[in-house]
């Protein structure tokens, strides 16, 4: 039920949708007054939520720092988060990667720099109207064009984060590695999470947070320009928040 109420309350969460609801109660509200203030109020939401120095700041304080793989300790499991695929589950010919696929690459880099020895792919099918298919299927399947079977390791049920975490730690305990750290791979804005909810199922942790949405703030009118993507960003970081508050509050994190 929760899983369920998390993905109607990520669909709340979008700044756009405040934005044009705000701008349609201007114009088809008959009190004048509710109308003008909800017409300010979109405006200025839609100046603050699209301004890009403004995301870029917010995310910079809590988006973790990248690390240095040389600054790695040798780590013999390394487990990658879901959310990098989108593909339909009659959709069978080929693989739909989204922004977040360097979650999957560096892991990739990291198996094949021998930082660490296993991966785990965690990650199932989170669709709700309409079904995918598996993403730790998926990425089993495309993982194991590069890498042996001894390598790859998958839990295909997780939908959130949450289950993640439960499903990382049945399959540790299931290979008798339940009492060793293990390497993971997430994006930097969903980091904090994911880490609070690992460490909720005891399992010990060290961080490599990938996919940075922050940029090195150099002086340029563009940060002042009106961006799409700092409203996808926005999106982004006020589910991490909201996520993160739920989740302590039903104490998964």
């Amino acid at each position: 039920m929760l899983f369920i109420l998390s993905k109607i309350l990520y669909i709340f969460l979008n700044p756009l949708i405040w934005i044009v609801a705000l701008l349609l109660l201007s114009i088809f509200n008959k009190n004048i007054n509710l109308a003008k203030y909800s017409r300010i109020s979109g405006i200025i939401l839609l100046i603050v939520f699209t301004n890009p120095l403004l995301i870029n700041l917010a995310l910079s304080k809590w988006e973790m720092p990248p690390k240095a793989k040389d600054t790695l300790p040798l780590i013999e499991v390394g487990v990658v988060l879901g959310g990098i695929t989108s593909t339909p589950e009659t959709f069978t010919d080929q693989i739909w990667l989204n922004e977040s696929s360097e979650r999957l690459v560096e892991a990739f880099r990291l198996l094949n720099d021998k930082i660490i020895r296993m991966l785990i792919i965690s990650g199932g099918d989170a669709g709700i109207l309409t079904k995918t298919r598996s993403e730790g299927v998926i990425l089993e399947g495309l993982s194991l064009e590069f890498f042996n079977k001894k390598q790859i390791l998958s839990d295909t049920l997780s939908r959130n984060t949450r289950e993640n975490a439960v499903e990382v730690a049945r399959i540790l305990k299931s290979e008798n590695k339940a009492e060793q750290p293990i390497l993971l791979i997430t994006s930097a804005f969903h980091m904090p999470r994911a880490i609070r909810c690992f460490e909720k199922q005891g399992i010990q942790i060290v961080p490599f947070p990938v996919d940075f949405r922050t940029v090195p703030i150099t002086w340029s009118p563009e940060w002042l320009i009106p961006s799409s993507s700092a409203l996808s960003d926005w999106h982004l970081l006020l589910k991490e928040w909201v996520g993160l508050f739920v989740y302590r509050l039903f104490g998964y994190a």
